[in-house]
């Protein structure tokens, strides 16, 4: 695994007392804490179990993506890192001065990357996960110098949010049941996204 990470794994051994696995962990290992996970994700705000397995400290941290830095705590809300790629993309795609949607805007990342990369946007993240929602108001607090738009996060359902006006592009990044919020999708979208959408099906 280490290995697969690109971790110099020299120096991590294991041996096996019975049915239980003790490991050596050198210095130069460059995290502080191994969780491992229990279960899948659940409920809306789709978090899993996890317990730890080496290691010491808070399960809080900052990560590093795109020049970025993101507090979060795992155990409380969800994030993948693996979707870094994704978010420079959504970036890359969106135009400068659009104004933007991120509905399900988690800890921030998909509102902070575009804000990074694009100019003179209005780019507003709604979440309803309240402990999400407060990361996302510290991570804009943390990467305020590095934005090039306007971000800002609303907590709340985004089915019940109203008075926001018309967005020209919409992103959702929700693994499962996008279905559910495309008319509130529609709802939300200006006749420049609804056009765009409809060329999108139709090529």
């Amino acid at each position: 695994m280490l290995k697969e990470m690109g971790i110099d794994h020299r120096g991590f051994t294991y041996y096996l007392v019975g049915d239980i696995a003790i490991a050596k962990v050198p210095e130069s290992i460059p995290f502080r804490l191994v969780l491992v996970e229990r279960g899948k994700r659940v409920g809306e705000f789709r978090r899993r179990e996890y317990e730890i397995a080496f290691g010491y400290g808070m399960t809080e941290t900052i990560h590093r993506e795109h020049g970025l830095r993101l507090k979060l705590d795992p155990t409380e809300v969800f994030f993948d890192p693996k979707l870094s790629r994704e978010r420079r993309k959504i970036a890359e795609l969106s135009s400068d001065g659009e104004r933007i949607l991120v509905m399900f805007s988690g800890i921030g990342p998909y509102p902070l990357v575009i804000g990074k990369f694009r100019k003179g946007c209005e780019i507003l993240g709604i979440e309803a996960n309240e402990i999400a929602y407060r990361y996302s108001l510290e991570n804009l607090e943390i990467n305020k110098k590095l934005l090039k738009s306007k971000v800002k996060f609303v907590l709340g359902d985004v089915r019940e949010v109203h008075g926001i006006g018309e967005f020209d592009r919409i992103v959702m990044p929700r693994p499962r049941g996008k279905e559910d919020f495309l008319e509130v999708a529609l709802r939300f979208s200006s006749e420049k996204w609804r056009n765009r959408a409809q060329e999108e099906r139709t090529h």
